[in-house]
């Protein structure tokens, strides 16, 4: 979602395909670092986010016994940035205020994505259902078993 936001915000036209019957978050919550916040201010979610998120204000490392080892005072750092270091975001409230800025006619779900070409210029997805869709970029965000991925480097086992 956020890279089509970008896409249109330069005057992109895109197309979303999500493989669920619908848009919906998967896991609980995600650790949001300075640079993301960043990210989501240019996408003009970031501050209606931070509503929704628990910011950090310090960081400790400890051993197994709570002996401190390092400490990060990250209040110091956010107001260096004017943006919060670090912060804990439910997932459905950034999938939610992202996908509100995407138009949904070009959000297209129960798209699962089976087999990528390559032509002259131009790239063509083919889905499940024998659709298929055809574009000058394909951007794969279709997890860890990605069809994307297996098209440009093989079927290579993903590396932590």
């Amino acid at each position: 979602m956020a890279a089509a936001i970008a896409l249109q915000r330069v005057g992109v036209e895109c197309d979303v395909f999500e493989q669920a019957e619908e848009v919906r978050e998967v896991g609980a919550a995600l650790s949001i670092w300075a640079n993301a916040w960043q990210a989501l201010e240019k996408l003009g979610v970031g501050r209606t986010l931070l509503a929704h998120g628990s910011k950090v204000d310090r960081m400790e490392v400890r051993t197994w016994n709570g002996r401190v080892l390092a400490t990060a005072p990250l209040a110091q750092l956010e107001k260096k940035l004017g943006l919060p270091a670090f912060a804990i975001l439910p997932r459905p409230d950034l999938l939610r205020a992202l996908t509100q800025l995407v138009d949904a006619s070009r959000t297209h779900c129960r798209a699962r994505c089976v087999g990528v070409e390559e032509g002259e210029g131009r790239v063509i997805a083919r889905f499940e259902d024998g659709q298929q869709a055809e574009a000058g970029l394909l951007v794969g965000a279709d997890g860890l078993h990605s069809v994307v991925r297996s098209h440009l480097h093989g079927n290579v086992k993903p590396r932590y």
